[in-house]
């Protein structure tokens, strides 16, 4: 079981270029039968991701639909049936539609209406759907809402937006290097289908019986709030337990029955924000309480990326000079932090060593003009 959702993990992953943050996140959602929403401009492949999900889940039913303003109830949780208004009975027929869906996608997610927005947050939160009056358990493990923008202050609509626990800023591929590998297309090997439904009952029922919090994880959590009041940040108590529920759920995927303070707590960072502007903030504090080491590994990246785009971009040879002096310093103490901390910090140093010797080799290029190690001609 486990080893089926770290190969679906690891495909998507490779697949979908600088989206590995959102794959974790799509795993823990499913996992623990929560909702995720990715916020970004179009062409972001936040449908395609989700698409592709539903692809390799054996057995899943899955319903995707874009969202505007004229969006009618009936697109989304299916007709009016005129044979039950014969009867005198408002059913719909929902066959096709969200209330038979497992896994369901809404692009624009916002854009509903008052007409859908009850029967929505009712199908999120307590996965009913009430057809003809009558209350109907609906199959959905998870939604996958996307949206170009936040809500506007509505208050139906802040509570759409609280349902989702997961939240993801997503963007247009940033790295030159990642961008070329994007425009060489993808395998044209056929990936097989890696989990079933069967599987995600049973990773489910692992959480809730198996996987316990320990003492040292609630105190950590109560100093992350304490911290996060102190900057400004309040995060209400409903989403703070199922927050600990993510927490369970990631440790579960990585194959461990207790949740681990330094393994499974930056998955946090993209869950106790509300305002894209709080994500740095957040993430800062609880990198450093979770893992002060993995912290300095994203400064090292944060201000590795700066100096590596304003080389780029200039192509100026001395400003590339200047930055690949810099750029080596970085290498050198990432180098030094892939043996350091815990195994959390460690797997990010080695990824960002990467980064960082990839970013070398294109200011090299680009501003000096070698490649490979040679001068241009």
């Amino acid at each position: 079981m486990f080893e089926n959702f770290l190969m679906l993990k690891t495909y998507l992953q490779n697949k979908f270029f600088e989206r590995q943050e959102v794959v974790d996140g799509m795993m823990v959602a499913l996992a623990t039968g929560q909702h995720l929403l990715m916020i970004g401009p179009p062409g972001t492949a936040k449908s395609q991701l989700t698409q592709e999900l539903c692809n390799k889940i054996n057995g899943v039913s899955y319903f995707q639909w874009l969202m505007t303003k004229y969006t009618t109830p009936d697109e989304i949780f299916g007709p009016i049936s005129l044979k039950g208004l014969e009867n005198d009975e408002y059913r719909r027929v929902t066959t096709g539609k969200l209330p038979t869906a497992h896994i369901v996608f809404l692009d624009e997610v916002f854009k509903a209406n008052s007409a859908i927005l009850n029967a929505l947050l009712t199908a999120l939160n307590e996965r009913i759907f009430y057809n003809n009056g009558h209350p109907t358990p609906i199959p959905l493990i998870s939604l996958f809402g996307a949206s170009n923008e936040l809500p506007q202050e509505d208050e139906g609509l802040a509570a759409l937006y609280d349902r989702f626990l997961f939240r993801y800023c997503v963007d247009y591929i940033s790295e030159d290097s990642t961008f070329a590998a994007l425009l060489s297309g993808p395998s044209k090997k056929a990936a097989p289908q890696f989990i079933s439904l069967q599987d995600i009952q049973e990773i489910q029922n692992f959480i809730d019986t198996r996987v316990v919090v320990p003492p040292q994880t609630i105190d950590a959590l109560v100093t992350l709030r304490r911290e996060l009041a102190g900057i400004g940040i309040t995060v209400s108590d409903r989403r703070w337990v199922m927050a600990v529920q993510a927490l369970k759920g990631n440790a579960a995927l990585n194959n461990r029955t207790q949740v681990a303070v330094e393994e499974d707590f930056e998955i946090l960072c993209h869950i106790l924000w509300n305002d894209p502007e709080q994500r740095r903030n957040v993430a800062k504090v609880v990198r450093k309480l979770a893992d002060p080491l993995a912290q300095r590994v994203q400064e090292i990246l944060d201000e590795a990326t700066e100096i590596y785009k304003n080389a780029v971009s200039s192509g100026d040879p001395m400003q590339g000079a200047e930055a690949i002096k810099k750029l080596k310093n970085y290498l050198g103490e990432m180098q030094g932090l892939t043996t350091k901390g815990g195994p959390g910090c460690r797997q990010k140093a080695t990824q960002g060593l990467t980064r960082l010797e990839q970013m070398l080799l294109e200011v090299s290029e680009k501003c000096l003009g070698i490649r490979g190690g040679k001068m241009a001609v």
